[in-house]
């Protein structure tokens, strides 16, 4: 079976929204590549599709969480950084290891 698609992790699913795609991750999980999250901590704030938290940040359980479901599902996890504003630099790729 090939692995063609690459899967978002939304972080701002409710808990029965959550439970629901971590079931869709289970039962397609053969056809799924990996899956990915946007990370959302200084600089790396808003993503390509423009969506901005404006709560008090908490990327470390965003990608706690995104960490988990990969765990839990066998699925592969990337994160991306589709910041049009952020060059991606080993600058940034380091201050990125140094937040996590």
């Amino acid at each position: 079976m090939k692995k063609i698609f690459s899967i978002p992790i939304n972080p701002k699913l409710t808990e029965p929204q959550f439970n629901d795609f971590l079931g869709f991750l289970h039962t397609y999980k053969d056809y799924i590549y990996d899956l990915y999250f946007t990370s959302r901590m200084p600089p790396f704030v808003q993503d390509a599709m423009g969506d901005v938290f404006n709560g008090p940040p908490d990327h470390l359980s965003i990608l706690d969480n995104a960490i988990n479901v990969s765990k839990d599902t066998g699925i592969p996890l990337s994160a991306t950084f589709n910041n049009t504003l952020v060059r991606p630099s080993q600058n940034n790729l380091d201050l990125f290891f140094s937040l996590v």
